[in-house]
Order: structure tokens, then sequence, then C-alpha cells
């Protein structure tokens, strides 16, 4: 035990794992003995593999629960994981392979790649080659689905502790895909979830490998994997399998489509010449397309700014005028042509029109209007109905009569994954252009979803969100320049009030001159905490803060999108950001009033030289 703590505290890997037990863990001890008498040719073959089957299962009961990982020599994984690697090909290799045997192999050394020091021993071309020989056998059979599903598990765990090596061993490897493609339509023609998750994730890294990428894109659309992605992608991806349930299969099918997503960005993104639109059918396409769009209205409001509350009223409003009007219309024969005024009609329409405006003025003044009713003698119905609910009062009970409740149904809610599908579908609109997988002009609702994720994301980490916001910016920028649809909904989530100038409710710092244009941010917008009066994030200060960002991406991408949210105009652009925000932005862009402002800037250390130099002077 002393010479492993020794031999670890002197490791040069960086990444150290603590010790979970004291003293030597007797099992890998056994490992040891094993792995140096099965070295050689040995020739009791059947009790050697008795004696790992053994020492394998009593691992794995002993650390298959455990997730803080024993700290083990290097010297002794260098012995143990070549070892079991040579039984899995061994064992793949034979006439009946014994699969519950790899099975247990494969479980122990996924096991031991918990603790990513000391692993170099796996990341080697004979891991991939073992690897490749479970994969060659398709799925059929229960023990062979189950070491299938710890070999993919193997695979993303190197994927894991070293992508860029693991990337190199498989393209030198040079694997053969059609094993992965074949037993990707089985799992999911199977439906065997975990198997086609964990397989997703490898293909997730896999396609990151130019020479393995290369291969995967045939001529045939039917045929390729952006159109077998994205069929799967549809059958998985409904608004029911991102509803509250608590099932097991609903949360796998959940990550399986978010797997999918990360794999058809990865696959867009090392293929920039390849867009989803062309290389996939129209009808899945469009398909995809309104499936995108139902996700993305899922959770948002019909009606978040009560536009269509008002639509209501003011049709209730003019219903009557305009049965008027038709009435009118029907009474006059098409083939007159002269004008006629009926003196009645104008009088009921001058009626409405002053009771409408009366209407309006009660509600101004906050008063409501009550209906006038005539006065009418007490019948005997209502004296009975007067002494029942003074009998009520004197018990205590309450005047209504007591109903059943109605007990509504309780409608599901989205879960918290539904914002990981919906953040992966925005960064599919990166890669294959919002335009194109967005129906413009859009619904509402889709709009107030991709709002959503902007005010998710910026209140992630509100203070360095740049790897939060880039993504969600980037589309939002895309969807913005196409639609005015998008740009006015946006502008209004974000500045809320103040969005329309009509409606701002801020004026000037400067109370001496009413004239002036608002040069800065209203007064509730806290530049410095961030937060609105109630003391939560505000999504406008911190967009407006991160304008003047240190980072050159995240400053440019935000500029731009409230920049084109203002309707590219300067003035508008100050009103809303604050001109020490704006300026940057119309200096770079050299619009009227702001041409080489840089070169006209005055020098703070040539300023404070001067003044030191005028006050020697003085002296």
């Amino acid at each position: 035990g002393t010479r492993r703590r020794r031999e670890a505290l002197h490791s040069p890997i960086s990444l150290r794992s603590t010790y979970t037990n004291e003293g030597v863990d007797e099992t890998m001890e056994s490992f040891v003995q094993l792995a140096n008498e099965t070295a050689g040719d040995s020739k009791d073959a059947v009790a050697n593999r008795k004696r790992w089957a053994g020492l394998l299962s009593e691992f794995i009961s002993k650390h298959q629960g455990d997730t803080q990982q024993n700290q083990y020599s290097l010297k002794d994984k260098n012995l143990v994981i070549p070892a079991i690697v040579k039984e899995i090909l061994d064992s793949t290799t034979q006439a009946k392979p014994d699969w519950e045997y790899i099975k247990l192999h494969l479980s122990t050394l996924k096991i031991l790649t918990r603790e990513m020091r000391g692993l170099d021993a796996l990341l080697t071309t004979k891991t991939v080659e073992a690897l490749m020989s479970v994969f060659k056998v398709a799925p059929e059979s229960k023990k062979v689905l189950e070491a299938t599903e710890q070999a993919y598990a193997l695979t993303v765990n190197m994927f894991v502790v070293d992508r860029l090596k693991t990337n190199k061993l498989m393209e030198d490897a040079a694997v053969n895909v059609s094993f992965l493609i074949r037993n990707l339509i089985y799992h999911a023609k199977s439906k065997q979830l975990r198997a086609h998750y964990c397989l997703m994730r490898i293909l997730f890294y896999l396609v990151l490998v130019k020479s393995v990428s290369s291969k995967l894109q045939p001529s045939d659309k039917s045929s390729c994997l952006y159109t077998m992605l994205s069929e799967q992608l549809l059958q998985s991806l409904s608004p029911s399998s991102v509803m509250e349930d608590g099932s097991e299969d609903k949360k796998m099918t959940r990550m399986l489509c978010t797997e999918i997503l990360r794999t058809l960005f990865n696959l867009s993104y090392i293929c920039p010449d390849i867009h989803l639109q062309d290389a996939v059918p129209s009808a899945t396409f469009l398909m995809l397309k309104e499936r995108f769009s139902e996700i993305l209205a899922m959770g948002a409001a019909e009606d978040p700014f009560g536009d269509l509350a008002k639509e209501k009223d003011f049709e209730e409003e003019a219903a009557p005028i305009l049965a008027i009007a038709q009435k009118a219309e029907s009474n006059n024969e098409e083939k007159e042509f002269a004008l006629v005024v009926d003196p009645e009609l104008v009088s009921e329409v001058k009626s409405i029109l002053e009771a409408e405006r009366k209407k309006i003025e009660e509600r101004k003044k906050g008063k409501t209007t009550q209906a006038s009713s005539k006065t009418r003698k007490l019948t005997k119905e209502d004296e009975r109905e007067w002494n029942e609910a003074m009998k009520r009062v004197e018990k205590g009970t309450s005047i209504k009569k007591e109903g059943k409740k109605r007990e509504m149904p309780k409608q599901p809610r989205p879960l918290d994954d539904l914002k990981d599908i919906k953040l992966h579908i925005v960064k599919m609109f990166i890669v294959s252009g919002a335009e194109r997988l967005l129906p413009i002009p859009g619904s509402p609702q889709v709009f107030e979803g991709l709002c959503q994720v902007l005010d998710v994301q910026a209140k992630i980490n509100p203070t360095n969100p740049r790897t939060h916001l880039l993504p969600i910016l980037t589309a939002l920028l895309k969807l913005c320049k196409k639609s005015a649809a998008a740009r006015w909904h946006m502008k209004r989530f974000i500045f809320g009030k103040d969005a329309s100038k009509e409606t701002s409710t801020y004026t000037s710092s400067s109370s001496s001159s009413k004239k002036k244009k608002n040069m800065e941010p209203p007064p509730y917008v806290n530049l410095k905490t961030l937060k609105n009066t109630e003391g939560e994030w505000d999504l406008r200060s911190i967009l407006t803060k991160h304008v003047c960002s240190f980072s050159m991406d995240l400053k440019r991408c935000l500029s731009e999108l409230l920049f084109i949210l203002s309707g590219e105009d300067s003035a508008e652009y100050i009103r809303l950001c604050g001109f020490g925000s704006a300026a940057g932005l119309l200096a770079e862009k050299g619009l009227p009033g702001f041409e080489n402002i840089s070169q006209r800037a005055i020098s703070l250390d040539d300023l404070a030289a001067e003044h030191a130099k005028k006050k020697r002077a003085a002296k």
C-alpha cells in the first residue's frame, strides 16, 4: 500500500483520484498474479478461464456501485489491462464465443476507466481490435446485446479519457463503420434504447474523424447517415416524449434525441459543403422542420404580450358596428348607385359610438359600468331565497350553494430535458441556417421558445456568459436578419415596455433640457449587479453589460443582434443600450457622426502628462 501511494504521489500525471480504502485490493493483486501466469503460452486454458471468470465476477460485484474508484498502481494496470484485452480477442475469435465471459471482461475494463490515470495500456490498437471484434457480431440475442452495450460504454469512456488519442487510434485502425451503421439500424427497429443511446454517443465522436466521416457520405440520399439520423429523430422526438413521465424509457428517449441532434451537428460541422436540406429527402426535411417548430413552441405562452387578447376585445367592441354596416349593405340593392343617407341608421351609429366613448372614459377613470336594472316588486320566490340566505347567515355557513368542485385534469409540464433539446435544435440553426429549419414568418410561440432559451442561457453564468450565450446568439442573429416578426418579438422580450418609443417610460437624466435624447439606459437597468429591483437576474442588464465585453466574439455577435433589433437605427440603438455601449459598433460601422472616431479620440495618458506639466510650470 505504501509503495502504491508513493508511486501515485510522484506520478507525472496531474489527474489523481483519492484513496477510498486503506491497504491493498486483494482482487487486483490476484489479477496481477493471474496476468503474470497467463502471459506466456498456457497449457491449461480452461482452468485459467474459470479463474478469470471468478475474479472478474468478484471485482464487478465489489466495485459496480462504487462511484469512487480505488487508485491502483500504474504497474498493476499495465499488466492487467493488456491481459484482459487479450482474453477478449481470444474469446471472440472462437467458433462459439462465450458472451457472458466476454461481458465480464468488458465490464471490468469499463470500471477501471473510472480512474482516468494510468490508462495508456488501454488506449492501444489492440483494444480497438477487440472492440471491433465485438461489434462485428449482430446483437440479435440477449447475451450478445449485453456484451455489446458494455463495449459501447467502454468505447465512450475511452473518448472521454483522451479524445484526440482515441480518434487517432480509430483512424489508424481503419474502423469499419458498416458494422456500427448496421447495429444502429437494428437498435432503432428493435427499440433497444440503452444500446441505441450508447452507440449514438460513439458516432458523436467518430464523425469528427475525417477518414471515418468520409465513409458516411454515400451518394444515395435514402441510405446516408443524415437520412437515418433524421428519420430516427422524427421517430423519437415528439411532444409526448419530452413531457413529464417518470418512466425510464421516456428519460432514455429524451437523452437519445439529444445525442442524435449533437451527432447531426458534428456531421454538418465536419462537412460544411453538405447541408441537411440537400442531404435528406424533401419530405423528411419538411417533417423535421415542423417537428422542430413544435418542440420550440412547447412550454411557451400562446399570447406572451397580450396581443391576441387586445385583438379579441377590439373585435367584440366593433361587432355591433359591423353588424349594422352589413345590415345596411344587404338592404341596398346592387343596381342603385345613388348615395342614400338613412337618418335612423346615422342616429343608431352615433348612439353606439357615444356609448363606447363613455365606456372608454369610465375605464380610464377606473370606474366599472353597472348595468341599469328596473325596479320591480319582490315575488314569493325572492322572499324564499332571502329567508334561506338569512338562515345560512345565522348558522355561519356560506350563502352560496356549495356544489361539487370539479377536478381539472393536471396538464403535464415540460421537463428540464426540454431545455437541452431546444438548445441543440438552436445549434442546428448555426450549421444549417435558421431560415432553412424554421418557417418564416414563424408563430409567436416558436419565437417565445427561442427567447426562453436565450433567457436561460444568459442566466447560467451572468458575469461570464460567453460559452453559454454564443450558440443561441449566433442562431438568433441569422433568424432576425430574415424575419421581421422575430425581430419585433425579440425586441419586446428583451426591452419590455421600452421596446416601443411611444410606450417608453424613461427620459433623459438631464432635467434642464427636455429635448435631449436619451444617452444612457434607464435607471432600472443595473449594469453593476445585473439584477432587477426584485433581486433577480435581469436579461436586459446582462446583454447590455456584455456589449462592452473583452471577449470579442461575444461582443461582436451581441452588438450586431441588438443593432438589428433596433432596426439598424443608430438613434434607437443608443436609446436602448446607452451611448457608451453603442459607440463601439457605430464607430466600427463608420455611421454618420462616428467616422474616424478612434483618430479623434483623446489619449488619457497624454492628457494626464499635459496636466502634470502645467502643474509643475505653475510651481
